[in-house]
């Protein structure tokens, strides 16, 4: 954003008429262009102190501090808003890949045992039980060397 569209926003922001991407580049460039900062800190102090007048409560002294504050609050939180829309991408770029991965191996019958377990019948069962564990749960230990 240049220095004439941002003056231009300077009293929809105030008012708290401003938002989206013109929010988000709007605070972006008044962070750090001290020209348009001061004239945001001025209309800013004005449309604050009358407001608070109109309403009978001065809540603070201290504009310049609460403007930062303001600031900085609404930078974190459409941060925190880009940070929450990625990271929602990304899960469901990774739901996706699970269900492709899911799919394919159900078309290709891939033998995967759990989900594609032998069908054994109980005589099967009984006979590998018989053959490799039943004798080798007595025998004798092995004498140390």
């Amino acid at each position: 954003m240049d220095c004439l569209k941002a003056q231009t926003c300077i009293t929809s922001y105030v008012e708290g008429d401003l938002t989206g991407t013109d929010l988000k580049e709007f605070l972006l460039h008044v962070k750090w262009c001290q020209n348009c900062r001061e004239e945001l800190e001025i209309y800013y102090t004005l449309i604050e102190a009358t407001r608070q007048l109109d309403e009978g409560l001065l809540t603070t002294n201290d504009f310049m501090k609460e403007l930062e504050d303001k600031i900085n609050r609404e930078l974190n939180e459409i941060h925190a808003a880009e940070d929450r829309r990625a990271n929602r991408k990304v899960l469901a770029f990774l739901l996706f890949l699970c269900l492709g991965a899911f799919a394919f191996i159900k078309i290709t019958d891939i033998p995967v045992p759990i989900l594609n377990p032998p069908k054994v019948t109980w005589e099967e069962q009984r006979e590998h039980i018989m053959e490799h564990l039943y004798p080798s749960m007595y025998q004798p230990p092995m004498p140390p060397s």
